[in-house]
């Protein structure tokens, strides 16, 4: 018989850190709303954000592709039928560059 899930201990720190964040952005939000910058403001957090992402995404596929490529050079790689054999490195990355800006 399984024991029933216990709650998560770290519910109580996870709100705590919650209202810590909350007690500094709500001040600023504030301010930046009277000056009418907020739209401004959450626009570049949003732009900022997208190309952190973007950041993050290209250099785990130029860590992974090597291996990508080695794989499939050998017919069992990881890579699908249609990008095996001809794809190169540049190629790939061009199709991730046009999927990500799209």
């Amino acid at each position: 018989m399984q024991q029933p899930l216990q709650q998560q201990p770290q519910a109580a720190p996870n709100s705590a850190a919650l209202e810590q964040l909350h007690d500094k952005l709500l001040p600023l939000a504030v301010g930046l709303h009277k000056a009418d910058k907020l739209a401004g403001a959450m626009a570049q957090y949003k732009d900022n954000a997208a190309a952190e992402v973007k950041s993050a995404v290209r250099d785990v596929v130029q860590r992974l592709l090597p291996a990508l490529l080695a794989g499939s050079g050998s017919g069992g790689g990881l890579l699908d039928g249609a990008v095996q054999g001809a794809a190169t490195e540049a190629q790939l990355a061009d199709q991730l560059q046009v999927r990500m800006c799209s």
